[in-house]
């Protein structure tokens, strides 16, 4: 996710833009619906480990946690400095990023310890 964002920042942050600012209260309904729908399916990802999840109230922890990287993301997009990382930009260190942003949804999720099958894309390296 935050590979696409990056690699695609200007793309982005131009529909982003062009989402709030549209004149149509309509179209900007309708993106928006759009963009909670893809997060709905980030939010699946994570209900489907909901069985992992130590946090008393999941579900609404597993929405949270969503919306904390989606808006984390979103200003990386829309702010000059990629993020405002005092160490650089948020966008330009995809590792370090990824594993910072890992560890607050594991920490605030309470994520058990439990063994997982590689995803798709690191199976492949």
């Amino acid at each position: 996710m935050i590979e696409g964002y990056r690699s695609r920042r200007a793309l982005i942050r131009g529909l982003l833009l062009y989402a709030q600012t549209h004149a149509d209260a309509g179209f900007r309904a309708r993106a928006e619906d759009l963009r909670l729908r893809s997060l709905g399916l980030f939010e699946r990802l994570l209900r489907d480990r909901r069985e992992d999840i130590g946090h008393p109230q999941p579900e609404r922890a597993i929405r949270f946690v969503v919306m904390l990287i989606a808006r984390a993301l979103e200003n990386a997009v829309m702010s000059d400095e990629g993020g405002g990382m005092s160490s650089g930009d948020f966008l330009s260190h995809v590792p370090e990023t990824a594993g910072e942003l890992s560890r607050i949804v594991i920490g605030y999720l309470r994520v058990r310890a439990t063994e997982r099958p590689r995803a798709l894309s690191q199976a492949r390296r």
